[in-house]
């Protein structure tokens, strides 16, 4: 259950002057919002904005058209710093002021420490990016200006997919540091639990491949058993936390981030095809042949105490096994509909057999694998059927339909299948769950796809003709003079 806007709000503020405390000239602006409610929330504070030194550089980006969707989105985010900057008398007491806009969408949040956590991570964003600009602005670190750009003294990171990786990394390694040095010992463990739980359920806006904070609680454990208190000591607590990730996140390479990938990307992919999590990590420690894989999935067993599941792995999609047994499966399973759809016409001469399974592989799209799905094989078959429907030898025809069914399922590489798999779960993230508009719409955007749209829009127009064909049946039986109500009506009973 999500906290409310008060809550939220109150625990942004706090955020803000915690780092204004260590970064005077640093103002982080959290504009806090519900599910579909940025627009309202950031127009209802464009007055205080524009009282800001920097304020309306900001506002005038946000609201222009070519990153007005950063309005439209729900997930919360941080977008960018505006500042000004006034020389002073003679080059003397110059006045630096930094505005920083983060958007928090309270709703996503399923408690006060999982929104608190989360603020924390948005404001090292905003202190990164300062950073990466003062050191910039010095002779020594002229090669930082390559991590930000500076459009009209609006600063927007530029980092590379790997390098926004990392800065994530250092972002929960902040959080985590600041509030365990403020006393909240605990924030390790609720944090590690958040983004294990995310990366494990299907959480809409969560990219789990782009937090690998996971790959480092080992270390961060052992800083904090063994450092904690001398950082308490020495600096100030938003200045000893920056310190933590800044030094933290020199030890992890790209190759290290990268890995995190390698079991984020086919857990999400199990999650989104509704696997519950102790079948994720069995199947990512019994059927995944990486080491890394499996290492992973034993320290996310043993932190939050689920026991992995053994899965078969003959029966669906399985991301973490290889790819040659997920491209036999789905052979097997095609062949072994086609094989019992003909059969079952054989006995029963009924010939629509067929557009009934193509209509159940459609519906099944919405929320399960691309795994035995052949539902352009199956059309084919189903259309050399129908020509041939009066043919005295039903048996040849049934074999050739077969033949022509495999020639088609074969003409799909399963790589191709894999591929519009991970476009669906690209939407899933981002959207509400999709229909089968929106996935032909996704099928459509691809040439590499365009077997799959064009199998997709005839079985659309199956759906739409049985529609059209079920509404003409009801209005005829609510039109027919034998209607069941005239037997039930209030009037015929009375009249009796």
């Amino acid at each position: 259950m999500s906290i409310n806007y008060k809550t939220a709000k109150h625990i942004c503020n706090v955020i803000r002057r915690q780092v204004q405390s260590s970064f005077p000239d640093l103002y982080i602006n959290f504009i806090v919002h519900a599910e579909g409610g940025r627009t309202k929330a950031f127009t209802s504070e464009l007055d205080f904005i524009r009282d800001q030194p920097s304020g309306e550089l900001a506002i005038n980006h946000i609201q222009s058209p070519q990153h007005k969707g950063i309005l439209e989105s729900n997930r919360s985010c941080f977008s960018l710093i505006s500042y000004d900057q006034q020389p002073g008398f003679l080059g003397f007491l110059q006045s630096n002021s930094y505005l920083s806009i983060c958007f928090i969408n309270y709703e996503r949040f399923k408690n006060e420490d999982n929104l608190r956590n989360h603020a924390f991570h948005l404001a090292w964003h905003a202190i990164a990016l300062y950073d990466d600009y003062i050191n910039a602005n010095t002779d020594k670190n002229k090669s930082q200006t390559n991590l930000f750009e500076d459009n009209g003294n609006v600063l927007l990171t530029n980092l590379t997919p790997i390098e926004w990786k990392h800065r994530n990394l250092q972002a929960d390694i902040f959080s985590a540091s600041i509030q365990t040095l403020q006393g909240r010992e605990d924030t390790l463990a609720t944090l590690s639990k958040q983004r294990i739980s995310d990366t494990l359920n299907a959480t809409p806006g969560f990219i789990a491949e782009n937090f690998p904070f996971p790959i480092c609680l080992d270390t961060l454990d052992f800083v904090f058993q063994s450092k904690i208190d001398s950082c308490r000591k020495r600096k100030k607590t938003t200045l000893a936390a920056a310190e933590i990730a800044k030094e933290m996140g020199e030890t992890y390479e790209a190759s290290s981030i990268e890995q995190w990938k390698t079991f984020s990307m086919p857990a999400q992919e199990m999650a989104w095809l509704r696997h519950e999590p102790q079948s994720i990590l069995g199947a990512a420690i019994y059927t995944s042949e990486n080491t890394y894989v499996q290492s992973i999935a034993d320290m996310i067993s043993e932190r939050m105490g689920i026991k992995p599941k053994i899965i078969s792995i003959s029966q669906d999609y399985n991301p973490f096994t290889t790819r040659e047994s997920n491209q036999r499966n789905h052979k097997k399973q095609c062949m072994r509909l086609i094989d019992n759809a003909l059969n079952q016409i054989g006995k029963e001469n009924q010939h629509n057999i067929i557009k009934e399974i193509i209509k159940k592989q459609s519906t099944s799209l919405e929320n399960e694998s691309m795994m035995g799905w052949c539902s352009s094989a199956l059309i084919q078959a189903q259309k050399y059927i129908e020509q041939h429907e009066n043919s005295d030898n039903m048996d040849e025809i049934y074999l050739n339909a077969k033949t022509i069914f495999i020639k088609e399922v074969d003409a799909i590489p399963w790589d191709t299948l894999q591929h519009f798999s991970l476009s669906l779960l690209e939407y899933r993230r981002n959207h509400t769950r999709e229909s089968i508009t929106e996935i032909i719409k996704i099928a459509e955007r691809n040439d590499e796809f365009s077997s799959i749209y064009h199998a997709l829009v005839v079985i659309d127009d199956y759906r739409n003709k049985i529609l059209q064909e079920e509404a003409v049946r009801i209005e005829e039986l609510r039109n027919s003079p034998s209607n069941i109500t005239d037997f039930v009506s209030p009037n015929t009973i009375k009249n009796a």
